[in-house]
């Protein structure tokens, strides 16, 4: 599984930088990265790169590769997306989750009944939303403290109130 961390805007400068829009949380932990993938999702090539160096900028980092030496070369990855695989992913913080690690959870109550299954994490101006599936059809959850009790991605679950998904079918 891959993980996007942003897409190439275009060139910068003359000797191959690769001007790149973040799409992350935490920037800071792209200078971690000593290679990327850049996919051409408009052909599915992809191509794997390694990288020299990371300037942050705004909302922008500027991306040197390897091999990539002039502005003609560079403006071939405009548009193309930035990636690496979810296992060089650095964790969250304790008790923060990537939407990629909520998808897919079991849901249970307290009692060990199954609910269903998180099909999407849906963010919303007010809180994030599990999208469920369970064998009654889909429904919504809330995403706080007091309607999820624990989420253990480990074990592939996360334990929901007893009061929760009543009359929010879909």
């Amino acid at each position: 599984m891959l993980v996007t961390l942003g897409f190439v805007r275009g060139a910068h400068g003359v000797r191959g930088t690769l001007k790149c829009a973040y799409i992350t949380d935490r920037p800071e932990t792209l200078k971690s990265y000593t290679w990327f993938l850049l996919t051409d999702e408009k052909t599915g090539q992809v191509v794997m790169a390694i990288s020299e160096s990371i300037v942050l900028r705004g909302t922008d980092f500027l991306l040197r590769l390897e091999g990539l030496d002039n502005r003609t070369d560079a403006e071939r990855y405009k548009s193309w997306i930035v990636s690496v695989p979810v296992s060089l992913v650095p964790p969250r913080p304790g008790g923060e989750y990537f939407p990629w690690q909520i998808e897919g959870l079991s849901v249970e109550m307290k009692d060990g009944r199954k609910l269903g299954i998180v099909k999407e994490l849906v963010f919303t101006p007010a809180n994030p939303i599990l999208d469920v599936e369970g064998a009654d059809g889909r429904f919504y959850v809330v995403f706080s403290t007091e309607h999820v009790l624990d989420v253990d991605i480990e074990a592939g679950r996360l334990v929901v109130a007893d009061f929760v998904g009543r009359g929010c079918e879909m």
